[in-house]
């Protein structure tokens, strides 16, 4: 039965009675709509709020952090350290091995890539503040797939260092280049931009293919190449590098800064397409790999072989602040702690090429400097 019908069945409802609750039902509202913009207004703020949240989202060293949008940096300068407070690499960046001079790279190298002792190279090194010129001797190994007139690995207080020859002519041919620093054996091509590699053994099977290619252009202005190109991401253990980059144009050439200067070859246009065709057939997209990773908190506590820092003030909220172990074995993190006044409560920067190990204490690996800095935020200091 029709509502209009059932009050005509009650008797003593008039017309006019009937008219009006039509009318009352026609403008009457459900009562959640009467908030309906206050919930609009609630749900916009939080996918503000969620969306500021996300896009501070960002990835160190393997842990998923929430920062704010505040900037980060050290406020040291450059400056000549005590003869004892440099590392060894420091001390004597030049030896002479067998009548060549060699440049250290200042990597160290695996053992499992050393093959036999070559003998002794000398080093020598100036105190520019006691104005005292030191000389050293050094063990020589030869480093596995290289030429020792190219390539050599030097120990130094207990870790081998990657030394370049620096007295050798460009060779002028990519095969030469292969064979003097083994480069199948020593590069991965498995890192080009975003995308990673399955597998670079066809790239290796192209290159060998065109071992002839000619050298075009070498020198020390590595500037970029203004070609269509794809960039490999190149990190040699062997060679002593890290983080380099290989360049294969549309064009058909090649370029790499691996080496002390750049160098460029000219394989031709169907060698470069096969590497190309191969790369975007036979790759998947990754997360963007930053050069180092940096961090910063205030400093909580100095130890003998290590500090603490708290990175809760770059937090957007700080209850997700963690503290993180930062090893100071080495002389050039431990002489910022020791020279500088690095104290409890200072904010400090850390840049590192490890990873954070949650396992272990929150343990920063790979840690390349420990410096006091500040943080700011739109030019203002925090």
């Amino acid at each position: 039965m029709k509502s209009d019908k059932l009050y005509e069945a009650m008797g003593d409802i008039s017309e006019r009675h009937i008219q009006d609750a039509k009318q009352k039902h026609l403008l009457q509202k459900p009562v959640w709509k009467k908030w309906q913009w206050a919930v609009a207004c609630v749900i916009l703020l939080m996918a503000g709020f969620w969306g500021y949240y996300a896009l501070n989202t960002t990835v160190v060293g393997g842990l998923e952090r929430h920062y704010k949008s505040i900037s980060v940096s050290s406020s040291e300068i450059a400056r000549t350290w005590p003869w004892e407070y440099l590392t060894t690499p420091e001390k004597y960046g030049v030896v002479i091995f067998e009548g060549r001079e060699y440049r250290l790279r200042g990597n160290g190298i695996g053992r499992e890539l050393l093959g036999e002792t070559m003998g002794t190279c000398i080093a020598k090194g100036y105190d520019a503040a006691t104005k005292i010129t030191h000389t050293d001797s050094f063990e020589v190994r030869k480093i596995n797939h290289t030429s020792q007139k190219y390539l050599v690995a030097v120990e130094m207080e207990g870790t081998y260092y990657v030394a370049i020859c620096t007295d050798n002519e460009i060779p002028s041919t990519f095969g030469e280049l292969m064979d003097i620093y083994g480069l199948p054996y020593t590069v991965m091509f498995d890192k080009a931009g975003q995308l990673a590699i399955n597998n670079d053994s066809y790239i290796w099977q192209v290159f060998s293919s065109y071992r002839d290619a000619r050298i075009v252009k070498e020198g020390t202005d590595w500037q970029p190449i203004k070609r269509k190109y794809l960039t490999f991401t190149i990190t040699s253990e062997a060679l002593g590098v890290y983080k380099r980059v290989f360049y294969v144009s549309e064009d058909g050439y090649i370029r790499t800064n691996i080496f002390e200067i750049a160098h460029e070859y000219e394989i031709g246009v169907e060698a470069a397409g096969k590497i190309l065709s191969y790369v975007k057939e036979n790759s998947t997209v990754t997360e963007r790999e930053p050069f180092e990773y940096r961090i910063a908190g205030k400093l909580k506590a100095i130890e003998d072989d290590y500090v603490l820092i708290d990175d809760s003030v770059m937090c957007l909220f700080p209850f997700e602040g963690m503290v993180l172990k930062v090893p100071t074995d080495s002389i050039h993190i431990r002489r910022l702690t020791e020279l500088e006044g690095i104290g409890l409560e200072d904010i400090v920067v850390v840049t590192f090429r490890g990873d954070i190990d949650v396992d272990n204490e929150n343990t920063i690996n790979g840690v390349v400097s420990l410096e006091k800095g500040r943080l700011t935020r739109g030019g203002t200091p925090e």
